[in-house]
This record gives C-alpha cells, structure tokens and sequence, in this order.
C-alpha cells in the first residue's frame, strides 16, 4: 500500500519551467503527504510525450495509487482524492477550477507567497477538463488504461485520457470546490514559433471522443498504442 507522484516531465533549459518543477517538489515536501516521488524524463532532443513519460513514471512506481502530477500546477486537496480512490471510486481529480496565474502572480508564489484564488490571471478561472493537471487513480487501472504515447508535443492528450478512463474505468470523482494553480511560464512553440497542436492530435482525440461511450471500440483504440506500462 502506498501512493506515488508520478510528474512528467521533459530536460529544459527554460527557467520558468525548472522554477517551477522546483517549487514542486519543495512544496511536496514541505506538506508531508508520505508519498513517493519520480520524475520521469524525456531528454530535451527528444519530442515530448506526456503519455511516454506517465507510463515511464508507472514502472518506477511503489504502491498502490498514482498521482499523476503536472509540473507546474498545484492543489491542496490530493489527499482527498487519493482517499476517495482508496474508498473506491475508479480515479479521481482533486479540483474544480483552474486558476492560470499571470507571470507576476507567479513570481510572487515562488517567491513564497501562498497561491489563492483573488491572484491575478491571464484567463478567467474555467472547470479543469479532467484528464490533466492532475489525477489520481489506482496504478492497475493506469496499467490497464493508460494514456496514448502517439499524443506527441502538445494537444489532446489529456481529453483524450478522461474520455478513456470514464468509458473502461468508470466515472471519476472530482472535488467541487477546490482550485487548482498553474504557474506561468512562457506557451510551448512548435517548428514555426506558434503554439498550436500537431494536426495528427486533433485526429487522434477526436476518435477518442467519438468512443466515449463504446467501450469495446474504446479498448481497440488503446491496444492500438501497443504500450503497456
């Protein structure tokens, strides 16, 4: 029994990232929770894949129930999802809404400020899609379901993984009220310098949102991945 962070996570030479990540982990500490702590990493000549890196975070996991942790997000309501998990929902996501500090905000967190929901933004605080920032579920069920490597870059991937896990785990539980922060740091570019999704993205998580509800096609659709962590 025992639960593992599991942060995805790739080799940068952007400060606001490494900044981040630094937080993180202090922060982690710093609460006590007892949990496990990787950081799979995807080297920074390779191209990212969020997928890859959780399904690597899997195999180096110890326990029973993962979280599956961005590196530049924070909530203070884990523990209550992984309880929920551990009394028996399918995975769980510990916030509602997303709070996008703006660069200033997050400087001042960093600085050592408490993130809190009256912090400037750079959008209106919007509901998480689920499926991203973060998630908590039985290392099994990861195992049996997990998130798609072809996802590369940015996009898709973590719609993609709800529509998955609810239609083959079960629905989620999700807490109402607490926020979630995502730190700034500057937008991931493409070959182009624009932020923008590969195209084959769109085509992929457009596929899993058209199997929501067809669990047979739904797991035809991960075996096609061929990856099991």
């Amino acid at each position: 029994m025992g639960v593992t962070v599991v942060i995805p996570w790739q080799a940068t030479h952007d400060e606001h990232r490494s900044r981040a990540l630094t937080w993180l982990c202090r922060r982690l500490v710093g609460v006590e929770w007892g949990y496990g702590l990787t950081i799979p990493t995807i080297e920074a000549h390779e191209r990212w894949s969020k997928p890859r890196a959780i399904i690597e975070g899997a195999r180096a996991a110890h326990g029973d129930i993962v979280v599956v942790h961005d590196a530049d997000v924070w909530c203070d309501s884990v523990p209550e999802a992984v309880a929920a998990v551990r009394a028996g929902a399918p995975w769980a996501i510990p916030h509602y809404r997303v709070h996008r500090l703006d660069e200033v905000s997050t400087g001042i967190v960093l600085a050592g400020h408490e993130p809190d929901e009256g912090m400037p933004t750079v959008k209106r605080p919007y509901r998480g899609v689920g499926g991203g920032g973060i998630v908590v579920l039985p290392l099994a069920t990861l195992r049996d379901i997990p998130p798609d490597v072809r996802f590369v870059d940015w996009g898709g991937e973590d719609g993609a993984w709800r529509d998955a896990l609810r239609c083959l785990a079960g629905p989620e539980w999700r807490e109402s009220r607490a926020p979630l922060f995502h730190l700034w740091h500057p937008p991931a570019l493409d070959e182009h310098g624009e932020h923008r999704a590969p195209e084959a993205n769109g085509l992929l998580a457009a596929r899993y949102n058209s199997a929501r509800h067809r669990p047979g096609v739904m797991r035809a659709l991960i075996d096609e991945a061929q990856v099991r962590a």
